[in-house]
């Protein structure tokens, strides 16, 4: 696993930080690939700290703070071929489906070949199970 905390000598104008889940493949490969275009932006990357790493979290010098799917959007307004998304969250109800697809994709982070070291959430729908078992019948 990779826990190098990229330099804030690195970094031009500091802005902030990027904290991201150090334990997870594809986080850490992200973090990897995006990372010279963030420290160009004035962010630097660390792991988060702590056990409880649902979501990365982008950490900013000012004072402000973004978690999960409002992080993502907060970093793509930083890069202008990544605009397109902060256009899409801004229209009508685009923000709870980018919030649903970033927990789909946080809580399914460690599956890798079909096999997940981590439970599901235990959240169930009884709705959605019962058309199921109706369609499957």
């Amino acid at each position: 696993m990779n826990t190098e905390i990229t330099k804030i000598s690195d970094v031009k104008r500091f802005e902030g930080w990027v904290l991201y889940d150090d334990q997870c493949a594809v986080c850490t490969d992200l973090a990897a690939r995006f990372a010279p275009v963030l420290r160009r932006r004035g962010l630097a990357l660390a792991p988060l700290p702590g056990e409880a790493k649902t979501e990365m979290r982008v950490e900013l010098a000012d004072g402000r703070t973004f978690g999960g799917a409002h992080a993502v959007v907060f970093l793509a307004g930083r890069v202008w071929w990544a605009w397109p998304l902060v256009l899409l969250s801004k229209m009508p109800g685009a923000m709870p489906v980018l919030q649903r697809g970033y927990r789909w994709i946080a809580e399914h982070r460690h599956c890798v070949g079909g096999a997940c070291k981590i439970a599901p959430s235990p959240v169930r729908n009884p709705v959605a199970e019962e058309l199921l078992d109706d369609l499957l019948d």
